[in-house]
């Protein structure tokens, strides 16, 4: 299929009185996510793509409220007559002017739509009524979906000095930084169209703290460096591609991977990169192997947390491109025999974190299971536990404090019938929350999980094991540290609260 032209309507654009007015009209009318949530019946806005009520587009319009969730929502025309009713004066022509509305009827231009406290424009793309949709290649897709709020549930909202999104759409995540207070963030994409279309979004938000730029991932950036870096790139594979929003070469990683390569000249020490997107797992190494051989000949001097959100192999990947409509039987088995021959086992959709150490020690990599519930707050705990288990210098510290188990923390002790008599063999420890972790371990281990009463320090733990020969001979302490370390760092045991600095 041949790339098709680039979209032709224009993107939004507006004289800072226009803004000012549009903001008054969005207060009036409350347009906000609450609001339009509860006219809806969704939880977030997010939940639209997947959960918008059947027939949504047949809704009695009653209120100016009404009239602004079909035109820029829904993505739906409306009857003129009844929109300049229901609306404040002069609306029509001021959305109009904005670029938001079509010029030679009552339908939209662009999708508008509140996001976590800001706005956003973006192209309707294949939403509503497709006639007159912009449908190039250069698609700046909603941010009103679920996978976006994937991605930005993974941000912590503490604002950092110089924030940096790549492959930006609608510049949403840097835009949502700024918002929260980061000093400056810049959003970068290949498109003009992009590049507009985040302007408009930054200067509707009266952020000035916010730089939009085009060009090729880091290069409209080169020579910066930055403390917080988001991506959400394209990562459909695809042989031939549609979308630059969407597709991201044969193997889904053609973008993926340019962007994690990236990382070790652009992010600062102490630093931390977020990515929402697709990693293979191929060759026998497990997908956060794959992203350490990307960071290339520095990747020591880098932490990776992968969480993986949904698994794939190649058939069923190909199989739910042809239940979503995006290709034919017959281009989806080719798309398996091209998955195939690269050799990629299974498609990993995933959170993934790379952090870079703000001083010298050992690198960790780890991987979770991102449940129900999980967020950035639990991802960050993930980071911040690995780094300090990881840190052979807080060693001390650790046997210092006092371990408890998390609640609902469950463990069985295997025992073996031998000699006429029955006998603990193994043990096995399992949790529930934040992630799902089940770790087997020594029958010992059953004792040393009653120990951990919040009490007891690891090294007084320790000592009472050896004194009640649970244990054969006393480890070095620091063996006995790194005994614990994957027990405490998959969540299954944590610091009581007043060792935690």
């Amino acid at each position: 299929m041949e790339v098709p032209p680039h979209s032709t309507i224009p993107p939004p654009q507006a004289s800072d009185a226009d803004l000012e007015a549009l903001r008054e009209l969005l207060a009036a009318v409350g347009f906000t996510e609450e609001r339009i949530c509860e006219r809806l019946g969704l939880k977030d806005i997010f939940e639209f793509q997947l959960k918008k009520p059947k027939n949504i587009e047949d809704a009695k319009i009653e209120s100016a409220l009404d009239v602004l969730i079909r035109l820029f929502v829904v993505s739906f025309g409306t009857d003129e007559a009844l929109a300049e009713r229901l609306l404040p004066a002069g609306s029509l022509d001021l959305l109009r002017r904005v670029g938001l509305l079509s010029k030679t009827r009552c339908a939209p231009a662009a999708m508008l739509y509140p996001v976590r406290g800001i706005y956003l424009a973006s192209d309707k793309g294949m939403w509503g009524e497709d006639k007159d949709d912009p449908s190039g290649a250069d698609l700046v897709f909603s941010a009103m979906t679920s996978h976006t709020g994937e991605y930005l549930s993974l941000m912590p909202p503490q604002p950092c000095d110089a924030f940096l999104e790549l492959c930006g759409g609608t510049g949403v995540a840097a835009i949502l930084a700024a918002h929260e207070g980061s000093r400056h963030a810049w959003t970068c994409d290949i498109t003009e169209r992009s590049t507009r279309f985040a302007e408009f979004n930054a200067r509707l938000n009266r952020l000035t703290n916010v730089t939009a730029l085009q060009g090729d991932l880091y290069e409209p950036v080169a020579g910066l460096t930055f403390d917080r870096i988001a991506a959400h790139p394209p990562y459909v594979p695809a042989r031939k591609p549609l979308y630059l929003f969407r597709d991201g070469g044969a193997d889904g990683e053609e973008i993926v991977r340019r962007v994690i390569e990236g990382v070790p000249d652009f992010l600062r020490p102490g630093g931390r990169f977020y990515l929402t997107g697709l990693v293979n797992e191929r060759d026998g190494l497990r997908a956060e192997e794959r992203v350490r051989r990307m960071l290339g000949e520095s990747h020591a001097e880098f932490d990776v947390t992968l969480a993986f959100i949904r698994t794939m192999i190649p058939k069923e990947f190909c199989l739910l491109e042809v239940l979503k409509g995006r290709a034919t039987s017959d281009e989806a088995e080719t798309q398996e025999q091209v998955l195939q021959e690269l050799g990629i086992e299974r498609l990993i959709y995933c959170w993934l974190v790379v952090q870079r150490h703000a001083t010298k020690r050992e690198p960790f990599t780890t991987r979770r299971q991102a449940g129900p519930g999980i967020g950035w707050r639990e991802i960050e705990w993930v980071v911040e536990t690995e780094s300090l288990w990881a840190d052979a210098a807080q060693y001390q510290r650790v046997l210092e404090s006092r371990l408890v188990p998390v609640p609902n923390v469950e463990f069985w002790v295997t025992e073996r019938f031998s000699d006429n008599a029955w006998a603990p063999v193994s043990c096995t420890l399992r949790a529930g929350s934040p992630f799902k972790v089940e770790i087997n371990g020594p029958q010992w281990l059953s004792d040393m999980a009653r120990m951990c009463d919040g009490r007891s320090t690891v090294r007084e733990i320790l000592a009472r094991l050896v004194e009640q020969r649970l244990i054969e001979s006393a480890p070095p302490e620091q063996d006995f540290v790194r005994f614990l370390r994957p027990f405490a760092t998959a969540g299954l045991f944590r610091l009581a609260a007043a060792d935690v600095v």
